[in-house]
């Protein structure tokens, strides 16, 4: 992945997710996501991954490339505290211990053939009508899956049986991430 990003633009944006759900538990005014960092008022995409004493509370992201890195950021730490279906809300209790994951994500490419898949390199988009299942490059890696693996689970992930990306009339696209979190040092 092309576009780096330096440790302080991490930084920025890991303080723009934490400080935004703080904000939006306490009832508070959000942060701006105007930063002096040129790169971050460019259009990204990103997922923003939330853990409430080490365990996962919730991930949402978006590959529309229509806001800025730091809208993003902000509007994806809000979903993930507040509307991924298989977690309560964050709340007041959960501050004190949560941590914030972003990944930057690259655009994503047609998959041609499985070799083209790299795993710990490489999340899945897995796509057939209206299904869509999508699972972060490092989600095969911490659970240390092959591509086979990777690709039957992202089918599971859009509601398809796990064989599906067999199929010809499914579309499986590959795409790259830059994960930082809190937690690094």
């Amino acid at each position: 992945m092309n576009s780096q990003l330096t440790k302080e633009e991490k930084l920025s944006l890991l303080k723009l997710a934490k400080e935004s759900v703080f904000a939006n538990v306490q009832q508070q005014s959000l942060p701006s996501t105007e930063s002096s960092f040129a790169k971050l008022n460019e259009p990204g995409a990103a997922f923003v991954t939330l853990h409430v004493d080490g365990k996962l509370r919730g991930c949402m992201g978006t590959f529309a490339w229509r806001s800025t890195h730091t809208e993003i950021v902000q509007q994806m730490a809000l979903y993930a505290s507040t509307r991924d279906p298989r977690f309560p809300s964050i709340d007041e209790s959960d501050l004190s211990s949560m941590t914030v994951e972003i990944s930057v994500l690259s655009s994503p490419i047609e998959v041609g053939g499985l070799d083209e898949i790299q795993i710990g390199r490489d999340g899945l988009i897995i796509s057939h009508q209206n299904a869509r299942g999508v699972l972060l490059p490092q989600v095969a890696t911490d659970r240390d899956w092959d591509v086979k693996t990777f690709l039957e689970h992202t089918c599971l992930k859009a509601g398809l049986p796990t064989d599906a990306w067999k199929r010809e009339d499914v579309q499986i696209q590959r795409f790259e991430a830059e994960v930082f979190s809190e937690e690094e040092d």
